[in-house]
């Protein structure tokens, strides 16, 4: 991620809420269809523990999100200013519909499963393809 990008976002994080239309636009946006079952797929073989499909010179560091938080404009800023000063790729690990930092312009990867084993799993497969070091 470029630093010119992170700057970006550090700029337009604003605590200020977008006016709400959720009357007009409440009919199309898809989080308040019923959704379908969250599935992780099963059935696929092992995962390669040695297959990476992130370039060894991109650092990234992932967060994990497990609740919504009040202070996701917070959040926001500390962590663009965190990739910003390490030159790192923040990936979001999420475990709900949506965690608000999609809005900032986070990497924002959906962790799902029916138990916590399949959501470790789901987790491990993203922490893989990110070839994410560590998770905070």
């Amino acid at each position: 991620m470029s630093q010119d990008r992170w700057s970006a976002v550090i700029a337009r994080i604003t605590k200020t809420e977008a006016d709400t239309i959720d009357d007009l636009a409440g009919p199309l946006d898809v989080r308040t269809r019923p959704q379908g079952r969250p599935l992780f797929p099963s059935g696929m073989g092992p995962l390669m523990p040695q297959a990476t499909f992130k370039s060894a010179t991109t650092a990234c560091i992932g967060v994990r999100i497990t609740e919504a938080r009040a202070d996701i404009a917070d959040v926001a800023a500390h962590l663009a200013a965190l990739a910003l000063e390490k030159d790192a790729e923040i990936v979001v690990l999420n475990h709900l519909p949506y965690c608000g930092l999609e809005r900032f312009g986070f990497r924002c990867e959906r962790v799902v499963g029916a138990n916590e084993d399949e959501r470790a799993a789901c987790e491990e497969q993203i922490r893989r393809f990110w070839n994410i070091e560590i998770v905070i």
